[in-house]
């Protein structure tokens, strides 16, 4: 009697219970709605929990659109998106919290060097880049659904566009079917585009219908012994010309993205020549991203350790006037606590003292690449995303694994958020590396499914990153709402 008494009791206070959660008014949804599944509330780091599932698909809430300052476009239409849905068993991965290593403000300061005096010593003055005070740990609030990509806070993965898109095929169609079922999924807000397909109707149409901001890729750098600066920049003009005449595409074009120039051999003078050039001509950015061994004299890869960064040639601050934002590598130190990290901090720490774990690595190595840069600079960062070697990871861990990038990928959107000009995310990589069968990327990693919940994307590789994947959609939707604090320039 005693127990049904108390069941039928238990039965009343879960009805009642129930009902009021059916009945309570939702907040923050992407419709304008309400939900805490998409993110943080404002000021809030704590990200040790996941959110509650969701189940359902809805479309972006209408908002007002951004205009865009350079031509009065509006922003996209809205797009239909997948929201991310919460992993059902219990995460065993650390979902690090932010960072609590918060720096003091730095004084800016301007650099009056004399460019025609360019030389590849960087013993030059380095006044610093001031990051966000203590106290202002997020963007703006994430309030309208709708914010010009360009505008906002970016995230993409390297090798993600349709010249690397191979998983379904190598023809046009099925690269781009790849491409927009990836975005489509609810992944990325920006890509970085070769020339190739820098002009291809399909792929800005997916980037439109996706809200996604568009990076060219100039690799292919201007070289001074073999042509000239005239003919470089045609040559480019031919590309950037097409993407101009169409307005839209144009309202999300960032502009040019360089990777690791000076170590792959251009001159610090050709590659302030070229990024002026280039400025000057379109009045767009120019984003650079360097090795570490291009400023300072220490290797952060562990599988590049053939590399003689002590004597890898080293960009001087003078070629960086041109440059609006920036970023650097480095993929193979775990920030989580008690990671050992090849116990190479002794080596770290002449780069800067405070080196004490994988955290104090990446943030102060930032600061040391900020100060070469003597005007403010939007800052990117690159979290791994593939399962590189590690130089020791926690737990005796030799390569990433999905823990290992998912406490990356937190870390550095706390990072980010302390900023005071922000670019945004960059991972590192999407594509597998052919040559190393045991390096994956996001190719064979991310879940994305068709209608039925059926997986798409690479279907037989197994160990897929049920979390990761998850913990992706969730930021990525946080940063299309999110208003980027950018840097001004007056060159």
């Amino acid at each position: 009697m005693k127990l049904k008494k108390f069941s039928a009791l238990f039965c009343a206070v879960v009805i009642t219970v129930m009902l009021c959660a059916c009945s309570a008014p939702l907040e923050n949804s992407p419709s304008g709605n309400a939900s805490s599944d998409i993110g943080f509330s404002e000021g809030t780091s704590d990200s040790t929990s996941m959110p509650s599932n969701v189940h359902s698909e809805t479309e972006s809430g209408s908002g007002d659109s951004e205009q865009n300052s350079s031509n009065g476009q509006s922003s996209t239409p809205q797009r239909p998106i997948k929201l991310p849905t919460r992993p059902q068993t219990s995460s065993s991965f650390d979902l690090i919290s932010s960072d609590s290593d918060s720096s003091s403000n730095l004084n800016n300061s301007s650099n009056s060097n004399n460019l025609s005096n360019l030389n590849n010593s960087s013993n030059t003055s380095k006044p610093s880049q001031s990051e966000a005070a203590t106290s202002q740990t997020t963007s703006s609030s994430i309030a309208n659904p709708v914010i010009n990509p360009t505008k906002a806070i970016g995230i993409g993965v390297y090798h993600f566009q349709p010249y690397w898109t191979e998983s379904y095929g190598t023809s046009e169609a099925n690269r781009m079917k790849e491409f927009r079922d990836v975005v489509e999924e609810g992944y990325f807000n920006t890509v970085i585009v070769s020339p190739h397909y820098a002009t291809n109707e399909k792929f800005w149409k997916i980037c439109l219908d996706n809200e996604l901001s568009v990076w060219m890729s100039l690799f292919d750098y201007y070289d001074s012994s073999k042509t000239t600066l005239k003919k470089y920049v045609d040559n480019v003009e031919e590309t950037v010309s097409e993407i101009k005449k169409n307005a839209e595409w144009w309202s999300i074009f960032n502009g040019f993205q360089y990777d690791e120039n000076i170590w792959r051999g251009q001159s610090n003078a050709d590659f302030l020549d070229m990024t002026q050039a280039l400025y000057t001509k379109w009045g767009k950015r120019n984003f650079l991203v360097l090795a570490t061994g291009e400023f300072t004299a220490y290797e952060g890869n562990q599988n590049q350790i053939d590399m003689d960064a002590a004597n890898m040639k080293k960009v001087n601050p003078k070629a960086l006037k041109y440059v609006t934002d920036i970023a650097f590598d480095s993929y193979s130190v775990d920030v989580r606590d008690g990671a050992p990290n090849g116990n190479k901090y002794s080596e770290w720490q002449k780069v800067s003292p405070k080196i004490v774990d994988g955290k104090s690595y990446y943030s102060e190595y930032t600061k040391v690449l900020l100060s070469l840069v003597d005007h403010d600079v939007n800052v990117w960062f690159y979290p791994c995303s593939y399962t590189t070697s590690l130089w020791g990871g926690l737990n005796g861990l030799r390569r990433a694994d999905e823990g290992y990038c998912l406490a990356h990928l937190n870390y550095f959107y706390e990072l980010l958020k302390k900023q005071k000009y922000q670019g945004g995310l960059f991972l590192y990589t999407y594509k597998n590396n052919a040559s190393n069968p045991n390096e994956f990327g996001l190719q064979s990693k991310l879940i994305v499914e068709d209608e039925n919940g059926n997986q798409i994307l690479t279907p037989g590789h197994y160990d897929k990153w049920e979390y990761f994947s998850y913990r992706l959609k969730v930021i990525t939707e946080e940063c299309r709402k999110t208003k980027a604090r950018q840097a001004t320039f007056n060159f």
